[in-house]
């Protein structure tokens, strides 16, 4: 709907739409002869602007125009009142001036936010300290300040049919697949004027070709710098409004266990701690199985010396072997959501103590095995090796199926879990590229996955398996 040239009937229409807030603000002002209407919310904008960029000019004026005037450098003109309607509610000064059915649109918006910090979830030894915040521009400011190359892309979306949220997208042409850009912002599109609340969470699903993954297809990081590298490797960056996270996309499965620390330090070392955060993902996912189905189906398989030790444990308990994993993994997953949800000082306390009574308690009253609780904490252990949290979660999710399989087939059913885990990974995809590839035997793909290669290897990509860091 057009605006009236009346600053009255205007000013109604405008409270009318903004449910008539408290905190908007109406100001009259008598500028070369007419009279203009200043509208704003209070709360929103910066009030220094205000004063010093457009009433002082105002009352200063010198008979010019009143866009030359106002020394802003965001200025928009507009005669739509939903526009009009979004520019206040996002912290911008309207100004009216009498006879006009155009409004002059400022940019004023108060940033309340807190200053770059150090990372919280994602530390390394050596490397940027720098994280991510939840102010749109400081956080595509960091990015623009750790890749100045002419090549950067960032395009910028809104969605949400209700929140206009800002999404930017950023890449490297000519380093970054063009095809997978267009889908992405194809995909973006289509999705705008959805109306939802824009969150990380959402984006993913946007994005994902696979509704079902059982696996993060996307890499949420905090670090600016993991974001150049990516960027520089051909990925895709989403940065989103209020957020202070940034999701990178696509990414291929051994993105996951890599860190920036691996390619700060001797690629030796890099690699032999990139293959310990694998194998923690392998026991993760089958040592509570593997327990079940020696303990239950078979255990002349192993030593006689460890089965003899594995039957005095499980002499005086009542429970089959699954009931005490299910009981013990189900009492880890509760500590350490009550440690996370909880204040830091109460959440440690809460850790340690439960860990230490219910420890002490279920052994002492025949409860659960030694042995179990040894299976369930070291699997707890394991777990958190893996470096991403997303990663985390999915592989703790998969290992309910394993341990069932594990019950009820013995190591048949769990070599079938395995099987059908890879197959699924095998034909998982993101942006329509592979998520999981097989590294044996080419040598090619296996740079920069299950082991990290020396420096001067590292800028030869292999362009059957892209490599991630």
């Amino acid at each position: 709907m057009k605006m009236n040239n009346s600053i009255e009937i205007n000013k109604q229409w405008i409270t009318d739409e903004l449910q008539n807030s408290s905190d908007l603000t109406f100001k009259e002002v008598l500028y070369n002869g007419s009279t203009c209407m200043i509208v704003y919310f209070d709360t929103l904008v910066d009030a220094t602007i205000i004063n010093e960029h457009i009433l002082r000019p105002m009352l200063d004026s010198s008979g010019g125009p009143l866009q030359s005037d106002i020394s802003i450098i965001g200025k928009e003109e507009s005669d739509q009142l939903d526009i009009i309607i979004h520019a206040i509610i996002t912290g911008n000064t309207v100004i009216q001036q009498d006879g006009s059915a155009n409004f002059l649109l400022l940019a004023s918006e108060l940033h309340k936010d807190r200053t770059v910090d150090v990372t919280t979830n994602e530390r390394v030894i050596r490397g940027s300290k720098q994280a991510f915040v939840e102010l749109f521009e400081t956080n595509i400011n960091l990015i623009r300040t750790y890749i100045a190359s002419p090549k950067l892309a960032i395009t910028y979306y809104k969605m949400g049919e209700t929140t206009k949220s800002k999404v930017a997208v950023a890449y490297l042409k000519g380093a970054c697949d063009q095809g997978i850009v267009d889908n992405l912002h194809q995909k973006i599109i289509e999705h705008s004027h959805e109306d939802i609340e824009v969150r990380l969470g959402f984006l993913k699903r946007v994005a994902q070709d696979d509704r079902f993954a059982f696996l993060p297809l996307m890499l949420v990081t905090e670090r600016p710098d993991r974001v150049k590298a990516y960027l520089a490797e051909g990925k895709i960056a989403l940065i989103v409004q209020d957020n202070a996270d940034v999701i990178i996309l696509p990414v291929s499965f051994w993105a996951f266990f890599q860190s920036t620390d691996d390619y700060n330090m001797s690629w030796a070392f890099g690699s032999m701690i990139r293959l310990l955060r694998f194998t923690c993902f392998l026991l993760t996912l089958v040592l509570p199985a593997l327990y079940i189905s020696v303990s239950t189906f078979i255990p002349y398989l192993i030593p006689t010396e460890i089965a003899l030790t594995l039957q005095s444990s499980l002499q005086y308990i009542a429970m089959p072997p699954i009931i005490e994993i299910l009981f013990m993994l189900l009492t880890l997953e509760i500590i350490r959501e009550a440690s996370i949800r909880l204040a830091s000082p109460i959440g440690q306390t809460i850790g340690v103590v439960g860990g230490i009574i219910l420890g002490t308690a279920v052994v002492q009253s025949n409860l659960v095995s030694t042995m179990a609780i040894i299976i369930a904490s070291f699997t707890g252990l394991a777990s958190f090796v893996i470096p991403y949290y997303e990663m985390n979660l999915s592989v703790r999710l998969i290992t309910y199926p394993i341990i069932f399989s594990a019950q009820l087939f013995g190591l048949v059913g769990i070599v079938c879990c395995m099987m059908l885990f890879i197959i699924h990974l095998s034909r998982m995809k993101t942006l329509g590229s592979p998520y999981y590839q097989a590294t044996f035997p080419f040598i090619d793909s296996m740079r920069d996955t299950l082991y990290r290669p020396p420096n001067r290897n590292l800028v030869k990509r292999s362009r059957k398996q892209p490599s991630t860091k």
